[in-house]
């Protein structure tokens, strides 16, 4: 995650993005990504909404209905640091 932020590698950051801004993939993509399990899945039509448990923390991601993944599954994340928001 590359991040418009001035810090030092280590420091704990705390950070916001939209949804629709977190890629889900179920293989390892190209660059850097984390691994994260699938805890529930909403098909709504034109999109899923899912939430993801990576480490300690729930993301909620909205992704295309034709990625097939369900509750459970292991999956990679990545989030363009363009897209996010540091809080702190």
């Amino acid at each position: 995650l590359d991040l418009p932020h001035q810090g030092t590698i280590g420091d704990e950051i705390l950070f916001s993005a939209r949804p629709e801004h977190i890629q889900v993939s179920r293989e390892a993509p190209h660059g850097a990504s984390w691994e994260a399990v699938i805890e529930t899945r909403n098909f709504l039509g034109f999109h899923q909404d899912v939430e993801l448990r990576l480490g300690g923390a729930l993301l909620q991601a909205r992704l295309h209905p034709s990625l097939k993944i369900e509750t459970g599954m292991k999956v990679h994340v990545q989030i363009d640091g363009a897209s996010c928001v540091v809080c702190a």
